[in-house]
Order: C-alpha cells, then structure tokens, then sequence
C-alpha cells in the first residue's frame, strides 16, 4: 500500500540521516578525547584513522566530517549531536512500531487540525 511505502520510505531516510549523526558523534568524540589528531596530517592518514574507529563514508567520501567548521569540534557540539541522536532513534522507534494505518489516521488528524485552524 501508499503509506506502507511511505513507512519504509521514512523509516529509510531515518536510519540514513542517524547513521551520519553516530559517524560525527564518532569523529567529535575522537577529536575531543585526543584518540584522533586532525592538525597537521595528510587526510589519507586520517581516513585510515576514521576507518578503523568504525566511521563510515557517505557517498564515498569523507567530506561531511571534514567540512565542518572548527567551531563544531566541541564538546558543545558533541552534547547537541547526542540529543540529536536521541530524538531520531525516538521517532525511529515510533515509526517501526506503527502500522500504516495509524499513519494514515495521523495524516488525517493532522489534516482536519490544519484546515481548523485556517477557517478561526
């Protein structure tokens, strides 16, 4: 059916989008606890670095790690990525554990709400 194909549509794009948060909480917990020196190494010998901290390549490349600006290597940023991380493995969790009926319910509710609010 459409929604089931939308379930697993969501559901993909979800484990894409936490599969790039892990990496950097990956990378920035690296970076933070001294594991990986980034400042004055060719990037060939950091990409064997990241390989074997279990990081993976998107589009295969390393690109969404390395253009982060400087100011993201923090702890700060670390603490925002794993709340981040939290809240898609929760709609994560909601998303597998719904049918495509209640998504199709929930579409609704959220349609009759809109159009309620567009007559006040």
């Amino acid at each position: 059916s459409y929604y089931q194909k939308r379930k697993d549509l969501i559901v993909n794009n979800l484990k894409k989008e936490l599969l790039v948060i892990d990496n950097r909480i990956k990378f920035l917990q690296a970076i933070v606890s001294g594991t990986l020196i980034v400042s004055n190494r060719k990037k060939a010998d950091i990409e064997v670095d990241l390989v074997n901290l279990g990081i993976v390549r998107q589009e295969r490349t390393f690109g969404y790690l390395f253009s982060m600006p400087m100011s993201s290597l923090t702890k700060e940023k670390l603490d925002e990525l794993q709340n981040q991380q939290q809240g898609k493995n929760s709609e994560l969790s909601k998303i597998l554990t719904a049918t495509p009926e209640l998504l199709y319910r929930t579409d609704l509710l959220d349609l009759r709400s809109k159009l309620m609010k567009n007559e006040k």
